[in-house]
């Protein structure tokens, strides 16, 4: 009856802001009771908010909290191809900005590193996307493709052999940013109803 109740509900932008916690800088309260996107609520959120509302929206509604493996892809399987994309992406930006294409392949984002050189095409980020390819074509002269997933998820990728090399891809990324939050944003304004679609 409650699983019911909030299928039926009705979210909306005055719901999730009211909801949000600035200690926490997440929407994860909300996310934790409504495991879906109405269409109320995608059409309200503003344009220069849905990159960071979406990519939270995977992250807290699927729990990913955990390193990711092939338990948090048959939970990525619930949301569309689009959510997805730009999932992919903020880990990678959110990662890079912290502490460097290292941190990315380090920390467990990086091992969506294969399906967010896709995300990237799919919005047409050139720039990120090339810097993205040569960081795996580096791994992948140490490992070969087909392992690179299993020794992600067990954070052993090799990342610390190329430190000079991916340092200048970090200063590429910082000096030449594509503007990726502007780029989506505007795609996801103009596709609200694509992020309702079904997986």
């Amino acid at each position: 009856m409650l699983k019911k109740l909030f299928i039926i509900k009705k979210e909306n932008w005055e719901t999730l802001q009211a909801m949000y916690d600035e200690k926490t800088w997440s929407y994860k309260p909300y996310w934790q009771k409504y495991n879906r996107l109405s269409e109320e609520l995608v059409l309200q959120i503003p344009s220069e908010q849905l990159y960071t509302v979406i990519a939270d929206f995977v992250f807290y509604s699927l729990k990913l909290y955990d390193y990711y493996n092939a338990a948090a892809d048959e939970k990525l399987k619930k949301v569309n191809q689009l959510c997805r994309n730009v999932f992919y992406i903020y880990q990678l930006e959110s990662e890079v900005n912290n502490g460097g294409f290292n941190q990315y392949f380090f920390n467990s984002a990086g091992y969506y590193a294969m399906e967010t050189v896709e995300a990237l095409n799919f919005f047409g980020l050139d720039k990120t996307k090339e810097m993205l390819e040569t960081a795996l074509n580096l791994l992948f002269t140490k490992i070969s493709k087909s392992e690179y997933k299993t020794i992600c998820a067990e954070r052993k990728l090799p990342a610390e052999t190329f430190e000079a090399e991916l340092g200048e891809l970090d200063s590429r990324f910082y000096e030449v940013p594509e503007n990726i939050g502007e780029t989506i944003n505007a795609y996801l304004d103009s596709h609200r109803k694509d992020l309702l679609a079904n997986p």
